[in-house]
C-alpha cells in the first residue's frame, strides 16, 4: 500500500482551509500590461503611471510597449530617444 500524499495528509488533518487561506493571502496580483496599454495610450495617466511602474520593475513588455508609445507619441510626448532606450531594455 502506497503512503498517502501530502494532500491527503492535509485534508485529514483538517488544514485544507488553513492551507488555501494563506495562499489565497499570499497572492498579488499584478496588472496585466495588455490591459494597461490601450488605455495608457489615450492618454489614461493612472494606466500610464501603472505601466511605467511595471517598466521599472524589468517587465521587457511593458518596455516594449512603452517604447513604442514614446517613438510614436502616442499618450505621452513623441521623444525617440526615450522610445530607443525603452525598446533595447526590452531585449
Amino acid at each position: 500500500m502506497k503512503p498517502p500524499s501530502v494532500l491527503s495528509r492535509v485534508i485529514q488533518r483538517g488544514l485544507l482551509p488553513l492551507l488555501l487561506s494563506g495562499m489565497l493571502s499570499c497572492t498579488e496580483v499584478e496588472p496585466d500590461t495588455r490591459t494597461i496599454a490601450p488605455a495608457a495610450k489615450k492618454g489614461d495617466t493612472a494606466a500610464l503611471a501603472k505601466l511605467s511602474a511595471l517598466a521599472l520593475k524589468d517587465d521587457s513588455q511593458a518596455q516594449f510597449i512603452l517604447g513604442g508609445m514614446y517613438a510614436d507619441g502616442d499618450g505621452v510626448s513623441k521623444d525617440d530617444d526615450t522610445g530607443l532606450g525603452l525598446d533595447a531594455q526590452s531585449r
